[in-house]
């Protein structure tokens, strides 16, 4: 698999750039676009890849307009959920694929932001109308922004770090838990402990998909039929959290060594219980150079509470000004 012409010469141009500090915590001006570690080594490995998985390249270099519904079951696969959504989600920093190229505009290069976005419920009707607006910034020391908008209310609502840990709408997935992962990375909120504790390969859903996927009807037990797997490089990066009021006490990512995109996701509880998992698959599109988000059916199961989400998606570039 590969990226884009205009995603590989930025990486390549800015090769050997990117720093961290002596924590291994990314020096956010010495980043300037592309994947930031493309060879990652050395005593901070792990965090490198975390690093290539936060400022990831795929989904339209994270410029994009998502159309999706997520559904939930009970155990008894009765549906307790059906929320379909909006996404307009803007890179602001290190664009390489979409112009305007670098920084989105000035405001965004004084304020060192990283990436925004607003998600939109449409459904049902008791959350309908909710808006969810977030402003991700490059420095681990400035905590990101987030906003609900609550038509009950009529109000905006600046959400804490607590409430970022609640779940989406009913979903098994917290805020923390967008695209996958989207948890601010800092030493001074909910630090992590970072360790590479694999690297092989796995037999994962390919990319590859054609539209036969499917998850069959709830008589049938809610399964994946017709997925394509296939061999792939695989690091499995372990995130052991210092902070005991964190909801989860450690993260475990499956990350490809060739895309540095996710492919799984353990979450696990204080208690050590794993707690809510994230599987599923993207689509290649080798016209494009481009993984996108949207292939087969996208699954979160909460192992807890016995509950599973699956959501499916269309995405298209967001070429918004």
């Amino acid at each position: 698999y590969y990226y884009s012409l205009p995603i590989a010469e930025c990486t390549l141009n800015n090769e050997g750039k990117t720093k961290l500090d002596e924590q291994g915590y990314i020096k956010y001006e010495t980043w300037e676009g592309g994947i930031p570690f493309p060879k990652p080594t050395g005593p901070f490995k792990a965090q490198q890849i975390i690093y290539n998985l936060e400022k990831r390249v795929t989904d339209y270099d994270c410029c994009t307009y998502i159309i999706g519904v997520n559904y939930g079951y009970t155990k008894n696969f009765k549906k307790d959920l059906e929320c379909p959504y909006t996404v307009m989600q803007i890179r602001l920093a290190g664009r390489c694929l979409i112009p305007p190229y670098g920084w989105f505009d000035k405001r965004a290069q004084e304020r060192q932001e990283f990436l925004t976005f607003v998600m939109n419920f449409l459904a049902p009707r008791d959350v309908a109308g909710t808006a969810q607006q977030a402003v991700h910034y490059l420095s681990p020391l400035i905590m990101d922004q987030n906003l609900m908008y609550l038509p009950s209310l009529r109000r905006v609502r600046k959400m804490s770090a607590t409430d970022t840990q609640d779940p989406i709408m009913g979903a098994d997935v917290i805020y923390d838990d967008n695209s996958g992962f989207m948890q601010k990375l800092s030493p001074i909120r909910y630090p992590y402990k970072y360790e590479v504790i694999e690297e092989r390969e796995y037999l994962c859903p390919a990319y590859t998909w054609d539209g036969s996927e499917y998850i069959t009807s709830p008589s049938q037990g809610l399964e994946f039929r017709n997925l394509k797997f296939e061999r792939r490089p695989v690091y499995v990066v372990k995130l052991t959290q210092l902070d005991p009021n964190y909801i989860y006490g450690a993260r475990i990512f499956y990350i490809d060594k060739e895309t540095f995109y996710y492919l799984s996701v353990e979450n696990y509880d204080q208690k050590g219980r794993l707690y809510r998992t994230i599987d599923g698959t993207s689509a290649f599109f080798p016209e494009m150079g481009q993984i996108i988000y949207g292939g087969a059916p996208l699954l979160w199961c909460d192992h807890v509470d016995l509950h599973s989400t699956f959501g499916a998606a269309l995405e298209l570039p967001g070429n918004f000004t």
